[in-house]
This record gives C-alpha cells, structure tokens and sequence, in this order.
C-alpha cells in the first residue's frame, strides 16, 4: 500500500528546496509553490514530473486529485495541437497568430488546470513574439544590407525572402523542441515571456 504524502512531505523527506525540486523536475518553482500550498492540482504532466523528481509512485500525493487517465491526456494532446500549428506558418505566412489562438479558444474547456492553460498561452505569446521579430528584421536587414552592400539579393532570391526562411527555421526548430519538452513533463519555452 501507498502512503500518500503531501508534495511537501515528499519533498522535505528528500532534503530537498523548491529550487532543487524544480531542477530536477523540470517544474518552475511557482507551480511546487502553487501545488504546495492547494492552489492547483497541478496537470499530469506536471504530477508526473514530480513523481519521477521524487523517485515516487503516481497516486503517492494526497490532496492532489489529478488522474493520468484519457481525459488528462486529452489536455495534453491539445496543447500538442496548438504547438504544432503553428506550423502553418511554413506554408502561409504569419498563419501562426491566428490557428493557436482559434484552437486555444475551442480548447479552452478542455484545458483542465491553470497550468495546462499557462502552457497554451505561452505558445501563443511566443508566436507573437516570435512573429512581430520577425516582421521588423525582414523590413530592416535588406534596408541595412542595401544600404552598406548595396545589393538587394543573395543568388537572385530577395534578401527578405532569405530572412524570412532563416526565421522559418527557427520556428520549426524551437516548435519541435516544445513537442519534445511537453513529452518529457518539462516546462516550456522558458526563455519567453507570456505576454497573455
């Protein structure tokens, strides 16, 4: 039989801080604070980080009612959905504002903890980000390479096209690893402010 601990209890037995804990599992110190004091119940990706941080058993947390079960991973897969559509902007441009933000909101219900919603929020932050940078250096880099080489081309191809793709690249890259940090129950895009 499983004793159920508190993720406190679990994590004080283990001399562990909340830092500690949110290093090795990968979980941002504000949600073990939120889980800590019962302001959440946190996502199962998240339970499960905290598990394996802990070396714990699934159901090892009491007043945490989250259930790994098919209505958990549903949330999981839709924020998979959100990720990964903004992918449509390797096909029509700037389509990465619009498809999440239209997938968050039929979602939405069923995003089923502030975690889970934080997640999808910061995808979408991050495509505006991602998008409004974009924009301004495809405007100013062929301004400042005509300007100082005097060429408005690379291999007959227009310098803002060149721009454009390198950012594609970037977007292709940072989504993936997103899929990849939200498979593994790690927080993601870290280095990019939510601006929702």
């Amino acid at each position: 039989m499983v004793v159920k601990k508190t993720i406190k209890e679990h994590r004080l037995i283990r001399h562990l801080s909340q830092q500690e804990l949110s290093a090795r599992s990968g979980v941002s110190i504000r949600t073990i604070q939120r889980l800590e004091n019962n302001d959440t119940n946190g996502s199962p990706f998240v339970i499960k980080s905290l598990c394996k941080a802990l070396d714990i058993p699934l159901d090892s947390f009491k007043n945490t009612h989250t259930q790994i079960d098919d209505k958990s991973l549903t949330s999981t897969k839709q924020l998979k959905y959100i990720n990964f559509s903004s992918l449509l902007a390797l096909f029509i441009p700037f389509s990465n504002l619009i498809v999440p933000a239209i997938l968050y909101f039929s979602f939405r219900k069923f995003l089923f903890s502030e975690i889970d919603k934080e997640a999808a929020l910061k995808i979408i932050s991050f495509q505006i980000i991602w998008s409004a940078f974009t924009l301004v250096l495809i405007v100013f880099i062929p301004l400042f390479i005509q300007l100082v080489f005097g060429t408005s081309e690379i291999m007959d191809v227009p310098i803002f096209i060149w721009v454009y793709l390198l950012f594609l690249s970037l977007l292709l890259v940072i989504t993936l690893s997103t899929a990849a940090r939200l498979n593994q129950s790690k927080d993601i895009i870290s280095f990019s402010p939510n601006l929702l």
